[in-house]
This record gives C-alpha cells, structure tokens and sequence, in this order.
C-alpha cells in the first residue's frame, strides 16, 4: 500500500483552481503565511527521510520550494521578520529550545531558551480534547520576542521570549493552572485555561496592560451542581537532590485513610500538571483518592532531570513512586493496603513494571502499554527512533538491557490481579505487547484479563468512541471495586 501522504494547494479569494504549492510527500501539520503574504511556510511530517517524531520545514515562494529545517522534533512554526521561529530539541529526552533560523537558506539558526533550560512547548498529558493540539507560538508586535507556553513543574506558563538582542524570558502568565495558547495579534493572546476542578475556558490576555479576562463560562451550570473534590500539592525527596512533585484528589464522600490509586503518566518525556483530568474525576466519584506524580523521566523540570531514565527505563520511577505513596500513607491520606496502579502509554510501562516488582498494590491496569522492548523495537510506528534513543542502541547492540527493561520479562513474578487495556489499531503500543503480557502472567497463575477496545488507536481514552470510552471507564471502576477492599 503505498504511503499517504497530503499536498499544500492554493485558492485565490475569487475563487478558481486549487492550485498545487508542495511537492508532497509527508503529512502537513501547520501552514503559515509570510508577513507581506509572498511566501508560504509549512511543516511536514513522516516523510521517507525523516525519523519518527521529526519533521521538516519548508518554504514556498511561487514555484520554488526550499528546506529550512529537516529532521528536526518541530510541529509549529511562526514568522518574525527576517526570520523563521520554531520550538525543537536535541532529542526527545531533553528540553526542546526557541530556535530562529535566517529564512532564506536556513543555516544562520541560534537558540533563545538554552541558558534558561526552559520546558518550551509545555508538553503535558491532559485528559482533555481542548488541550490536545500543540500550542501556538505568537511573535510580538515589534517582532523582537515571542510568546510562548513554557512548562514549569505542573504548570503550563505564558512566557515572552526576545528572539533578537541579548537573551531573555520573561513569564508573563503564571499560577497553579494550564494556558494554552490558540491564537493572537499584535494587542491580544487567546487563550484555553483549566485547573485541577475547572475544565477548559477561554480567557483573552491583553499584552499592554498585562490582564486576563474570561471568555467563556461552559461549564458553569455544569460545576454548580458537582460536589469537586479536595486537592493538594505534595513534594517529596526520592534520593539525594531529587524532588518529586505530585498531587492527590481526595474524596469528600470517604473517610481517610482512602484506597488510592496512583495514576501514572505517558510519555516517558511528559508530565502531569495543573489541568482537568475526567478519568481522575471519575475515580473520585467512585470513593478512590488519585494520586499522580512527575517522576524522573518527566518534563518541566530540567533536562537533566528528564534525560535520567534513558537506559534505565522503570528503576529511577519505581523509587520515586514508592517515596511518594510512603509519603501519602504518613499524611494519612493514602491506606497501606489498598493501593492500586493504571496508567497509559508510558504509564501503561510503568504500570506493568511495578506489579512485576512489588506486590504492594491490589490490583493494577496497565493501558496501552509497552511490555517487550524487542518487538516494540519491530512493530511500533516509533520503535526503531523512540527505543533505539531510549536503550541507547538496537536490539542486537543492548539484548540484555532490552529485555532486563522490558516488563514481559518480570510478569511471571506478579501476583497483583491484572486487566491489561489495549487498542486494536495502536499502532504506537500494538495489541501484542499486551497478548505478550497476557500470556505471560496468565501462564504465571496471576489472576489478568485482557479488555481489548475495538476501532482504537493510540489515546483511546481521549480520542476513542464516546460509548466505547464509557464502557472501558465503567470496567477499570469495576476492576478497582472488586479487589481493592
């Protein structure tokens, strides 16, 4: 079957033929305009000589195309005068950086954030449609700075960044809460803001008084009739010089001590933070406290701190997550015996590593998860770039490493009662990983179950079937209520 790929046209406002601007080839993410409307910019993805997560940015000026930057981690893109901005990394693992490029050949490219080690982009797991798009980058009106999410911990900040002059970033919008920008001008930001309890809501920021002002009120009537639950912040030291942020939503409806479930994050290189997450609600409702933490491995603290999993992948985290659970049960909010684990994706991972490594939780739901490192490396649309990164090397280069990392090769050890979760059509953490795992533990003696989602992809939680997501939700409560007691 040959590639899909999509091609740039152009329509005059008068109407007429669309008329072909790129030569194809790779799947279009974002199109922007020059100033003066004489060139066309645009970022393409999945072409045959980028790698997974990498794209390329090209520029069209009437019927000549030219390469800006290639093989590059970039899904947006924005103009400022002489120049091409976009946020990028290195590798996923690390920070990416606001980067400019000289737009006629591409090749005069300097960076504005590295000395800060700034979390540009602001790349969260958010349980929320609303939030799901990449944010946008708007320059300044005097074209010397941009505005630009930045992660910070949980929070997901509005910055202004100088992109000419002597290097600067300034937070412009701060506080316990997820910005996303959507779009802006040369006087205004618009924005999409939630919180812990408050799904998202649209808020205008005008730049020259520096106010914020709500938009739109959605989902009013809807929290006046809900019971939100409590919420806190909790840090805790894991090892010496690294602290761990999370946070727990706590039941108002229980007594403490609460059966706690720890909800795990993806990624690896993501985080969790200050936004609405309906599972997590969910889960509340149903008399569960959630708690929820950026170990090492997530973004929106330092490189450093998101780099120290590579090769090790499961070892870091499983320190960090007992930390913080011991440190919910000596608050006492969590109860010592009846915890249990889920997570998606990463959190998948992470989940099937624990239960092969500890018996401390109930019951467990790994969802979409990544279990073999070698047929992850084989199947996966991201195996081959995002694992060989990741182990440092191929399967044949690091055989005992991939599979000491692999949860499949700890599963026969686990006696936590199991529903593994797994789309059909993932093709980002195949429908094998979690037969693999099934097969393993099922042979072990360990009660699991295998919840198959049909016409699934990769973030079915978000993004599959309404019915189909308000059945997998209702079984994951079903599996807590029967074995954590």
């Amino acid at each position: 079957m040959d590639k899909v790929t999509q091609t740039l046209h152009s329509i005059s406002a008068k109407g007429g033929k669309p008329k072909a601007r790129s030569g194809g080839g790779g799947m279009i993410t974002a199109i922007h305009w020059s100033a003066d409307s004489k060139e066309l910019g645009y970022v393409s993805t999945f072409e045959e000589s980028n790698g997974f997560f990498e794209s390329t940015l090209r520029v069209v000026s009437g019927t000549t195309e030219r390469v800006i930057v290639a093989n590059t981690m970039l899904t947006d893109f924005f103009w400022a005068g002489d120049r091409i901005g976009f946020s990028a990394g290195a590798r996923m693992a690390e920070h990416p950086h606001l980067r400019t490029v000289a737009d006629q050949d591409g090749k005069k490219r300097r960076s504005h954030s590295a000395a800060r080690d700034l979390g540009v982009g602001a790349f969260f797991q958010v349980n929320s449609p609303a939030a799901s798009n990449p944010a946008k980058m708007i320059p300044a009106a005097d074209g010397k700075s941009v505005f630009i999410n930045v992660a910070a911990g949980g929070e997901a900040q509005v910055f202004n960044i100088a992109i000419k002059g002597k290097e600067r970033a300034d937070a412009a919008l701060t506080g316990p809460c997820m910005r996303t920008i959507i779009a802006g001008n040369d006087n205004s930001l618009l924005l999409a803001k939630q919180d812990h309890n408050h799904p998202p809501e649209l808020t205008i920021y005008d730049i020259a008084s520096g106010e914020e002002r709500q938009l739109t009120d959605h989902n009013g009537e809807w929290l006046s009739r809900i019971h939100m639950p409590d919420f806190e912040r909790v840090t805790v030291r894991s090892a010496p010089g690294v602290e761990i942020e999370g946070w727990v939503y706590k039941p108002k409806h229980v007594r403490p001590p609460y059966k706690t479930i720890l909800y795990i994050h993806g990624g690896p290189h993501a985080g969790f933070g200050d936004s609405f997450m309906a599972d997590m609600h969910e889960f509340v409702g149903a008399g569960y406290a959630v708690a929820y933490c950026n170990p090492r491995g997530s973004t929106g603290y330092t490189s450093e701190f998101s780099s120290s999993i590579v090769g090790c992948w499961g070892h870091p985290e499983f320190e960090d997550f007992n930390a913080f659970l011991n440190k919910l049960i000596r608050m006492g909010i969590a109860h010592k015996d009846k915890l249990a684990v889920t997570g998606v994706s990463g959190g998948g991972h992470l989940s099937g590593w624990l239960i092969g490594h500890t018996n401390r939780f109930k019951a467990a739901i790994p969802e979409q998860g990544v279990y073999n490192m070698f047929s992850m490396w084989g199947v996966s649309d991201a195996g081959p770039m995002l694992i060989n990164l990741e182990m440092e090397g191929k399967p044949h280069e690091n055989p005992e490493r991939y599979w000491e990392l692999s949860p499949l090769a700890h599963a026969h050890k686990c006696k936590t009662p199991t529903l593994l979760i797994q789309g059909e059509n993932d093709i980002r953490c195949p429908m094998e990983q979690a037969e693999q795992m099934y097969q393993v533990m099922n042979d072990a003696g360990c009660t699991v179950e295998l919840l198959r989602l049909a016409n699934c992809s990769h973030g079915a939680e978000i993004g599959g079937p309404p019915p189909l997501r308000r059945f997998r939700s209702s079984a994951m409560i079903e599996w807590f209520d029967r074995y954590v007691k």
